[in-house]
């Protein structure tokens, strides 16, 4: 277990959450906010705050350009923080890394899966969310067009594991990123 008395930081450091709805993403990204004290931005989050608002009728792109200004204005104070959303394509990848290299950040990226289908799928359909969540086929088809990660830019964290050994793996793996 990390020790709750962390004396560890990170400066000027971006790191970005990537996975499927029920992954587990969004636990490890708001364990490791709280590990080292950064900043966290949430993706449904932000987009259910502009449904509720009535400045989107869909979920779309908007809550990830929210997202990237949000981001780029702590980042621009030399604020650390954390992205966490599925991050599907590539383009919304790549803007991340140009964000971190605009702001001369360090980019680490995580993406969060859970190896086991049918325990993904009941983390999925037991999990509250802060948007209408699609049915589990339609995560099955998003999951099927997720564009793949490139392995040379990201650490890949299977969430069959718990939370606490994938937390020490995600630990040194910021600890020794470059």
């Amino acid at each position: 277990m990390l020790n709750k008395q962390n004396t560890e930081s990170i400066d000027r450091c971006l790191i970005l959450f990537s996975g499927m709805h029920g992954s587990g993403k969004t636990l490890l990204a708001k364990k490791i906010s709280a590990y080292y004290k950064v900043c966290l931005l949430e993706k449904d989050l932000i987009q259910s705050s502009l449904l509720k608002l009535s400045l989107v009728k869909t979920s779309t792109k908007d809550g990830y350009e929210l997202m990237f200004d949000l981001a780029n204005l702590q980042m621009s104070h030399g604020i650390s923080l954390i992205l966490d959303g599925i991050f599907p394509k590539v383009e919304y990848r790549e803007r991340a890394i140009l964000l971190a290299k605009k702001h001369k950040f360090k980019f680490i990226a995580i993406f969060v899966y859970c190896s086991d289908i049918s325990e993904w799928k009941c983390r999925y359909e037991m999990r509250s969310n802060y948007l209408p969540m699609p049915k589990w086929e339609t995560v099955q088809e998003l999951h099927k067009n997720f564009c793949p990660w490139d392995d040379k830019v990201v650490l890949k964290v299977d969430s069959v594991e718990s939370p606490e050994k994938n937390l020490k793996i995600i630990t040194e793996f910021i600890k020794y990123a470059e």
